[in-house]
């Protein structure tokens, strides 16, 4: 068998050196991997116009927003946000790839003293866009909105400081841009290109993040009690010690380029997402709610939302503008809803160089 084996790759071999079909395999992948890569710039250039330079560098202003709500069936709910803490630095991109760091203005030393993380990675063209992100929250987060429902008045729990809350996010989305040879989401976000006549695209993607949230309710009871409250008036469904979940999401959107005037872009973008989520939470130690209240483990389908806002001016040597994106992740359960909302707002300014031959 082996023998037959062998005798059978000699007289392939010798067919293929014959008829010069290897020679010809090795000429069609490297033009397959060529016309592949090209695809990501063919448009028309009377809607978009190509960067005339390969670097680019800016210096960033980034300030994040989030908001996570816990809510109960009953209409109970609180609200958690951080506080808002500018950063600043320099990023550096080569053609769709821009990298960078910043810090924390208030605390311009390397880190952040109150445990926050926060890590994106963007990639555009105008067949694909690709985000890759990591946000681990501090314990700097503040009562933002409480409603113990019955009348009670929480106005004075607004703005207090709560230590008791983590929450830390980690996911990727890829989506598909339709009309991508005359709409361009690169002029909008990254500035490797610049979008000449206006343009709109409808836009399909698939996500996946995982949620966690560590939530010290006794610290919240004890926050209560300091300011005259009885923690009895919480619903005992939002005493839970954490809460983690994953999301797997189908979107589809739109998103248009308005130019209103040369070298000006306004975009805005909205996609709406058909979520499966499973979620794995845990109550505290009463004992006395079933097992399914204290601990469940479960799939749900649930609606997600993407939005993005940008405006820039672009003259392909010199850049300026802002951009706002904003990401919202919820659960629903008839026991258990959490909505999780975060963004960031950047305004950034910077200069194309190299150009290109």
């Amino acid at each position: 068998m082996k023998q037959s084996l062998r005798i059978f790759l000699l007289l392939m071999l010798s067919v293929c050196v014959s008829d010069a079909c290897c020679e010809n395999l090795f000429k069609k992948i490297p033009r397959a991997v060529n016309n592949f890569v090209e695809k990501f710039n063919d448009y028309d250039t009377t809607y978009i116009e190509p960067n005339k330079y390969d670097f680019a560098a800016m210096v960033q202003s980034t300030t994040s927003t989030e908001r996570y709500t816990l809510r109960t069936d009953d209409g109970q709910s609180i609200s958690f946000g951080p506080k808002m803490r500018p950063r600043i630095g320099p990023y550096f991109g080569w053609r769709w790839i821009f990298l960078g760091y910043t810090f924390d203005v208030s605390n311009p030393s390397f880190g952040d003293h109150s445990g926050r993380k926060d890590f994106d990675i963007s990639f555009y063209t105008n067949l694909i866009g690709i985000d890759l992100y990591y946000r681990q929250t501090g314990t700097d987060y503040r009562i933002r909105e409480a409603d113990f429902g019955r009348g009670i008045n929480t106005r004075e729990l607004e703005g207090l400081n709560f230590g008791g809350l983590k929450s830390g996010v980690m996911g990727a989305n890829i989506y598909y841009i339709f009309n991508n040879n005359h709409f361009s989401y690169p002029a909008a976000y990254s500035q490797s290109t610049i979008q000449r006549r206006s343009a709109g695209s409808f836009i399909a993607g698939i996500g996946y993040t995982h949620h966690t949230l560590d939530y010290d309710h006794r610290k919240l009871d004890s926050l209560l009690l300091q300011h005259g409250f009885n923690p009895s008036v919480m619903d005992s469904t939002l005493r839970i010690d954490e809460v983690s979940y994953s999301d797997l999401n189908f979107s589809l959107g739109y998103a248009y380029n308005w130019v209103p005037a040369r070298n000006f872009l306004i975009n805005a973008s909205l996609s709406a997402a058909i979520a499966i989520d499973h979620i794995e939470s845990t109550y505290d130690d009463d004992k006395d709610r079933p097992f399914w209240r204290r601990a469940f483990s479960n799939n749900y389908l649930n609606i997600d939302g993407l939005l993005r806002l940008g405006a820039v001016y672009n003259n392909s040597r010199w850049f300026a503008g802002v951009s706002y994106i904003l990401n919202t992740y919820n659960f629903r359960h008839s026991d258990l809803k959490t909505t999780n909302m975060f963004g960031n707002l950047n305004v950034y300014i910077g200069f194309n160089f190299h150009k290109r031959k």
